[in-house]
């Protein structure tokens, strides 16, 4: 299962020590091995955060934006969609 929303949520700390000043989107992932949330921040940062730790465990950077994205079924892959 996967959600694209846009909430207004306040930003929180990467895993890599930055803070985005704002979550555009996010993308769940309900896999029962390992359940994560991406939360797509400004300026292409993509945050990544364990549901079972509810601790950041990865993040990755778009070159643009990134405004939606989406696990594959089995959850070992992140797609994501943005512009310039």
């Amino acid at each position: 299962m996967a959600l694209c929303l846009a909430p207004q949520a306040p930003g929180s700390n990467g895993s890599n020590g930055s803070s985005p000043k704002s979550i555009e989107a996010f993308a769940a992932c309900s896999s029962e091995a390992n359940p994560l949330v991406a939360f797509m921040g400004d300026a292409g940062h993509v945050q990544l955060v364990s549901l079972r730790s509810r601790q950041g465990v990865g993040s990755i950077k778009m070159n643009g934006s990134a405004r939606c994205a989406v696990f594959d079924a089995d959850g070992t892959q992140l797609l994501t969609s943005g512009g310039c």
